[in-house]
């Protein structure tokens, strides 16, 4: 799903995978192995490089302004982060302003020099931004598919969201070394158009954090 997520904001619009053919791996979950022989990089490296999960550590949400009873909205349960399949080295933790914790649900897309996305040739904003009611989940984005009486694609989507698409304008200065290296870089291209609510990169995990577990608090 997160592999999903990553693609659809690079343009992929999902039906790309149903054109290979198919195999017992190619939408799993499983960890990629390592016999890379080629300089292709892999989809594995490309969100390990360029995608981040903000979440707040059990530490960020006790040490906040409101403590552990401001937490219950934010939450992930622990059968998703215990399971060996879970992105966790994506993930970071979330401080924000004056400790006060947010739950906010963004996206923030800068496009890389080079980039591979669908209509490339067509003039695009250099980054863009979704601010809206959707958290990381299947239930709110939804799974694609393939009809097998019909042939088509279908979404399937139990949830109903409501989001903004806000596009960085062209006449933003952009600092183009930026777009060329890690996940972790500056956000100063958002400014002026969407507020970065928290800070960017964010902290690595520590061998010890666990993330807010609103359930077991």
């Amino acid at each position: 799903m997160v592999r999903a997520i990553y693609n659809a904001c690079r343009g992929d619009d999902g039906t790309n995978e149903y054109q290979k053919p198919a195999t017992t791996s190619s939408r799993s979950a499983k960890k990629p192995t390592t016999t890379t022989t080629t300089t292709t990089t892999s989809p594995e490296q490309l969100l390990r490089e360029r995608f981040r999960i903000y979440f707040p550590t059990d530490r960020t949400v006790s040490q906040s302004r409101g403590g552990r009873n401001a937490g219950g909205t934010i939450c992930v349960q622990a059968k998703w982060w215990r399971s060996p399949n879970f992105p966790r080295e994506l993930v970071r933790d979330v401080i924000s302003r004056d400790q006060v914790l947010m739950h906010s649900k963004m996206i923030f897309v800068r496009r890389r020099a080079g980039d591979s996305g669908q209509a490339q040739a067509v003039r695009q904003a250099p980054g863009w931004a979704y601010v809206g009611s959707a958290n990381l989940s299947e239930s709110a984005w939804g799974r694609m598919s393939k009809d097998k009486s019909t042939g088509g694609f279908k979404l399937t989507c139990r949830n109903w969201e409501c989001g903004v698409i806000i596009p960085v304008p062209e006449s933003q200065p952009v600092d183009k070394t930026t777009l060329t290296a890690s996940a972790d870089d500056d956000m100063s291209m958002f400014a002026g158009t969407v507020p970065v609510p928290m800070q960017v990169p964010g902290p690595v995990y520590k061998s010890s954090d666990q993330p807010w577990l609103y359930m077991g608090a």
